[in-house]
């Protein structure tokens, strides 16, 4: 995998953190604040596991 590629997952990547968010499983946040487990972020996000 060359390191330009790695656009071409981004979007399986972020269906499945949305799964992950809505099971409860991660949190994710955009700028330090939770983001709707109902609506798809745009722009960067934080992955971080549970607590």
């Amino acid at each position: 995998m060359y390191p330009q590629a790695w656009r071409v997952f981004m979007e399986d990547v972020r269906k499945e953190m949305m799964c992950l968010y809505q099971e409860g499983l991660i949190n994710v946040t955009q700028k330090g604040v939770s983001i709707d487990p109902a609506e798809n972020p745009k722009g960067p996000v934080r992955i971080s596991r549970k607590k």
